[in-house]
């Protein structure tokens, strides 16, 4: 079996985060078939060596090497749905019909079994769980490792070698809701958003659909009435902390019943506007009677909001809901995207990743990162005085995890040979803005009372991960098999 192909196998198999208890057995059982011990911690991680070693890591024969990557994907549409994938070869990219395609991290899981398969017998294997939902099984890792090396197979450019990476947390803002008249309702809903990782591609100006909700109405609102004439009622919006928002579903309703009439007029009249400003591409409606109007609103060429008006301006009704206009002013200060930068080089970042209302609040989370302590802890305070001012009580910090800092200096042997193992390909020694899981299996191992692991993280071409347009490069992939194959034979 190919590379590729079992690449192919493991699409078949659903592996989104904290359902991954099939792809585990396959992992497993595959591992037995090909020689490979496997044990299994409490937390899913799966480590992984060939039969000749023994699993007591007190023997002085040791593998030179130990290669790892995390076997859960992100979820967004058909693999959300734990449904096998529709793979589409589009050119030199693969994809996944209408879903998002775990290449990262499956292509690197492919590549470990194919390095097995072809029977190098110098290496052992550690496949982490739930790393795409705050790095879960690196941060409860009960099984040492032997190799003095870690090779991390996550990293997302080929012929980047990657030597350090930002560390992050998650923050929960909650604001709790507060009874409301209103008159009549529009239902909202997104289209066309595209999302990306809230990490590698967070410098890239990729719209967030629950960011834009809150630019493009707050914006309404203030066309409509100078007061606070936009109810929130309902909002489910984004997928996960790691991935800038796509779908969002959303109820507003008005607090009065000139409120109601204002906002069909309003729409009316910026449907006409050549030029609305920089929140508001264009409105386009797509029904003539007010009483059942639709809108298409447009913040850029393909993406924007489906408006639809639900509810009867005559019928008065009380609500537990959240001015529209307050909520956007908690989500502009808190600034989604890049936080800080040296040149070209992201340093700190903020993703609002989700928003999800309950009978009596509202959540936000958030996903921050920052290549630096100092930078870490900097955006942790602002969070926290940002939300200390518009919610009833500060944000509540989890999944704290520190940077990776840079333990390779460019001519370090380890660097070195894997260097040389891309041959004429360029490369290029880099520290990444996104969280792999080498700083955390460091401090683990540290705990353990391991002696200091190296580590170094290479892998494919993979666009738009934790998306329906992720797609992997395969030549790239293919290259990345062949490069992981020469680091394996010259270590012998």
């Amino acid at each position: 079996m190919s590379a590729l192909e079992y690449f192919y196998k493991l699409c078949s198999i659903p592996h989104r985060s904290y359902h991954t208890q099939v792809m585990r057995e396959f992992l497993c059982a595959e591992c037995e078939r090909l020689g490979f011990r496997s044990k299994v911690d409490e937390a899913g991680n799966i480590y992984a060596i060939k039969s000749s070693f023994a699993l007591d890591s007190t023997l002085q024969a040791r593998p030179k090497v130990c290669l790892q990557a995390h076997y859960d994907m992100v979820g967004v549409g058909a693999a959300g749905e734990d449904r096998a994938l529709e793979l589409v070869q589009d050119g030199q990219f693969l994809r996944a019909k209408d879903s998002s395609l775990g290449a990262d991290n499956g292509a690197a899981i492919a590549a470990i079994l194919w390095c097995m398969e072809r029977g190098f017998s110098n290496f052992e294997v550690l496949f982490t769980n739930d790393e795409e939902v705050g790095l879960c099984g690196a941060n409860a890792l009960a099984m040492p490792i032997q190799a003095p090396f870690l090779l991390n197979l996550d990293s997302e450019v080929f012929g980047e070698v990657i030597v350090g990476c930002a560390g992050g947390f998650d923050a929960l803002c909650s604001v709790v809701a507060m009874p409301h008249i209103v008159w009549g309702s529009i239902c909202i809903e997104s289209f066309g958003f595209s999302g990306g990782h809230s990490g590698v591609d967070i410098h890239k100006n990729i719209k967030s659909s629950l960011v834009e909700f809150f630019a493009v109405f707050s914006l309404i609102s203030e066309y409509v009435s100078k007061e606070s004439g936009l109810i929130l009622t309902n909002l489910l919006a984004g997928e996960k902390s790691n991935s800038i928002a796509v779908g969002l579903r959303a109820q507003v309703a008005f607090s009065t019943r000139e409120t109601a009439r204002d906002f069909i007029q309003c729409m009316h009249m910026l449907e006409s506007m050549a030029h609305i400003g920089p929140t508001i591409y264009r409105i386009e409606r797509e029904s003539s009677l007010d009483s059942n109007v639709v809108w298409r609103v447009y913040v850029s060429e393909y993406e924007g909001f489906v408006v639809r008006i639900t509810g009867n301006s005559n019928a008065k009704a009380q609500v537990l809901g959240y001015e529209l206009s307050a909520l956007a002013r908690f989500v502009g200060e808190l600034r989604q995207g890049i936080w800080e930068r040296d040149k070209h080089i992201v340093l700190s970042s903020l993703n609002i990743a989700q928003a999800r209302t309950h009978k009596q609040h509202i959540d936000f989370s958030l996903k921050a990162r920052a290549n630096k302590d100092d930078l870490l802890e900097s955006i942790c305070a602002s969070i926290l005085e940002i939300s200390g001012r518009f919610c009833q009580k500060p944000a509540t910090i989890s999944g704290f995890y520190a940077p990776w800092q840079r333990q390779l200096a460019d001519n370090h042997p380890i660097l070195q040979h894997i260097i040389r193992a891309f041959e004429w390909r360029h490369t290029e020694i880099s520290e990444i803005h996104a969280g792999l899981e080498c700083g955390i299996l460091q401090k683990r191992f540290a705990q353990m009372g391991l002696e200091p692991v190296l580590m170094a993280s290479i892998g494919p071409t993979i666009l738009s991960p934790h998306s329906t347009q992720e797609r992997l490069d395969i030549g790239s992939f293919e290259e990345f098999v062949m490069v992981l194959c020469r680091i394996l034979k010259t270590l012998d």
